[in-house]
């Protein structure tokens, strides 16, 4: 409701301890609303939050100030589908095929063997499958509560922030390095980020999809920096963080099905850099791995003058889309960028930029529906090549195009994050 702000606060225990998950806030009378350009009369999700780990408290500030009774719903991670040969690091979680009340945590990165082991319920020692080491952990449903009446204050409500793009529970992720309860020194999430030059070896998904991005080796990891006023993480190193089972969860990013994905960087280290930056991707930037890469692109041999660039493969020696458009990221500055990509819509990709320039491009479009070779990587094109240098300052992937209002409030926030 304008004019007004509300939140519901709680705390979240499991057997009399505290426990962190993700909260989400639903209304309990059915509300008008859109949902993929259709109208519809349905609960509403009105927000979410992840509870502290210490005190399992949690607040949720609720969409439009909105005051009427509502619903809180607690999930606990179930974790990812097993596949053969899937690669898991520390904190990873797998469900078994045939659910049984358990989820198996990584305690030990490795590969998972080829078939579906006899998973053992042993909640005290961990087993070897495959090369990894994986404990049994409960799976704990869905905990709900309410109907309540949420905490309703007077004057604006909350500034608008890209939580509100998956306020229906889109699929994407959201990465915030201004954000400190977001950043770890190690991949497991153990040693929190607190000042100006510590690694970051973990980067928590502020979307509520999980999708957290990760960098285990220490000569790989980015560099948090701050002036006191922005803060970033510095790639100059070669830096890189990957998303763990992105290679099938996030393939929105390349099957045509429609994807938004928005980023503030700065990009190279001095005027004179010539390379291929990788902003995010999955094959590699080359036509031998199924997926895409984009990236910023400033070299001769490809008549590329600091453009951006989208580039997608389904096979061998076969892409289906290759946008760039050149004078797009100008060196050393700091740009904010959205890439947008529907195949069932014309245009079918769209790239645009801070700087005045715009693309807009049909490809010829055969898209690989299957998953990608890589998993998603940030900072590089994937696997580890294309790395970037510069200053990174956000990025926001969603798995549905955008409204002209949502570009529009994407792009100023990730304008005030970078200072531009």
């Amino acid at each position: 409701m304008a004019g007004q702000a509300s939140k519901v606060s709680g705390v979240v225990q499991i057997d009399g301890t505290p426990a962190q998950r993700t909260v989400r806030a639903y209304s309990y009378e059915s509300v008008a609303q859109t949902v993929n350009g259709t109208e519809v009369t349905l609960s509403k999700s009105l927000g979410h939050a992840t509870s502290d780990p210490t005190t399992g408290e949690y607040t949720i500030d609720l969409l439009d100030g909105y005051h009427q009774r509502i619903f809180v719903v607690a999930f606990d991670d179930y974790g990812a589908d097993f596949k053969p040969d899937l690669a898991v690091t520390v904190g990873d979680r797998v469900h078994p095929t045939t659910p049984n009340g358990h989820v198996w945590e990584c305690t030990g990165s490795g590969t998972l063997p080829s078939e579906e082991p006899e998973w053992i319920v042993d909640t005290e020692t961990a087993q070897l499958y495959g090369t990894a080491s994986m404990i049994a952990r409960p799976f704990y449903r869905p905990m709900v509560h309410g109907p309540v009446a949420p905490e309703v204050t007077a004057g604006p409500g909350p500034a608008w922030t890209p939580a509100n793009l998956f306020q229906n529970g889109e699929a994407g992720a959201w990465y915030d390095p201004s954000d400190l309860t977001t950043l770890f020194q190690d991949a497991s999430g153990t040693i929190p980020v607190t000042a100006d030059g510590d690694p970051v070896g973990l980067m928590k998904d502020k979307s509520g999809n999980g999708l957290d991005a990760t960098q285990g080796t220490a000569a790989n990891k980015p560099i948090y920096r701050t002036d006191g006023t922005l803060h970033w993480l510095d790639m100059t190193g070669g830096a890189t963080m990957v998303i763990p089972g992105s290679s099938a969860s996030m393939k929105y990013l390349h099957d045509g099905t429609g994807a938004s994905l928005f980023g503030a960087y700065t990009f190279g280290l001095s005027g004179s850099d010539e390379g291929f930056y990788g902003i995010i991707g999955s094959n590699a930037g080359t036509t031998a791995n199924k997926g895409f890469s984009l990236a910023f692109d400033n070299r001769s041999s490809t008549s590329s003058t600091d453009s951006i660039r989208y580039f997608a493969a389904r096979s061998a020696n076969n892409y289906y889309l290759d946008l760039k458009i050149n004078d797009a990221l100008p060196l050393l500055s700091p740009t904010v960028f959205s890439f947008r990509f529907d195949k069932g819509r014309s245009p079918d990709a769209i790239i645009s930029t801070t700087a005045p320039a715009e693309l807009e491009g049909n490809g010829t479009l055969e898209p690989w529906a299957g998953d990608a070779t890589n998993n998603v990587e940030l900072f590089a094109v994937g696997n580890g090549s294309g790395k970037a240098r510069g200053k990174f300052f956000g990025i926001v992937v969603i798995n549905r195009d955008t409204t002209a209002d949502e570009i529009s409030e994407t792009n100023n926030y990730l304008s005030g994050k970078a200072g531009i």
